[in-house]
């Protein structure tokens, strides 16, 4: 049961991403729990509330345009109803004629909620990679 968790999870991670990356943020909720926070990298909540969450995705890809995306090295952690996963990311897009090279770790926790079994994400953060 435990295995077949983190490929849900593995699986849901790259659902959001896909959704986001291709410009369809506005699919997100359904994978958000209604309380979902993200924080940024300073530990500061920069959105609360499923709605909030969606309309940060929609407003980052309303604003730069996503060249490249790719992500590694996850790792998935189950314990019963609640799971974690940490993963890498690169990330190359153009914003106001800029172009931008990031990479970083991205945690997300997710919480199986209600009858169905369905995992949410309720928690997540983005630490950028330290430029070298």
């Amino acid at each position: 049961m435990v295995n077949s968790s983190k490929d849900e999870i593995k699986e849901l991670i790259k659902k959001i991403n896909e959704a986001w990356v291709k410009g369809d943020a506005g699919q997100l909720g359904q994978f958000f729990h209604r309380d979902m926070v993200i924080f940024g990298p300073d530990l500061r909540k920069v959105c609360n509330g499923r709605e909030e969450c969606v309309k940060g995705y929609i407003d980052f890809c309303d604003n730069a345009g996503i060249m490249t995306y790719n992500e590694s090295n996850f790792v998935v952690d189950v314990w019963g109803n609640t799971a974690a996963v940490v993963y890498d990311f690169e990330i190359g897009y153009e914003m106001e004629g800029k172009r931008y090279d990031d990479a970083g770790r991205d945690l997300f926790i997710f919480s199986r909620d209600g009858n169905d079994g369905e995992w949410l994400a309720v928690w997540r953060i983005l630490v950028a990679a330290p430029r070298t």
